[in-house]
């Protein structure tokens, strides 16, 4: 699975959005695809913070696999 590329601008705009707490409160109570269709995309400099967190230690999550927990991994 490929996802697409955007520039960055756009990617902080629907990031900002979906991020937001009316949209992540539908995501909550929603299921199947509209659940994975409204998780926000992760910037790949979040990616990588959370990467290099983990890595060194720095936290102790074992798996990285939503939004919540990257942004979280990546903010220590």
């Amino acid at each position: 699975m490929n996802p697409p590329r955007v520039a960055s601008f756009y990617g902080e705009f629907i990031e900002s959005l979906l991020s937001s707490g009316p949209v992540r409160g539908i995501t909550k109570v929603s299921s199947g695809f509209v659940k994975i269709a409204l998780e926000p995309p992760v910037s790949v400099d979040s990616v990588s913070a959370a990467a290099c967190n983990a890595a060194t230690g720095k936290i102790d999550i074992d798996v990285l696999d939503t939004y919540d927990k990257i942004k979280k991994a990546s903010q220590v």
